[in-house]
């Protein structure tokens, strides 16, 4: 699968954390990298719960079915590290 159907894949199971997806396209479209460096917690605006609910939901994707390690989502975890352990560790 290429870099760019993972991101679009990861970005909408991120924007389902959002009450209004706007929100969370607006906030990317408007960082350097489409926000892919955005820290989830502290510039995104993810809690904990968010981050839970998100993982499960990336992990469950039909094409992605992965696995993610607990140490990637630390507090410094962004999109980026996501997208690129799911490109290289994927199917």
């Amino acid at each position: 699968m290429t870099r760019d159907k993972i991101k679009d894949i990861v970005y909408k199971c991120a924007a389902n954390q959002f009450y209004d997806d706007d929100e969370f396209y607006t906030k990317m479209s408007e960082s350097p990298d489409d926000g892919e460096d955005l820290l989830l917690y502290d510039e995104v605006g993810f809690d904990s719960l968010d981050m839970v609910e998100f993982i499960i939901t990336v992990e469950n994707h039909d094409k992605l079915k992965i696995n993610l390690p607990d140490d990637l989502f630390d507090k410094e975890v962004t999109l980026r590290r996501i997208i690129d352990y799911i490109k290289e560790n994927g199917k």
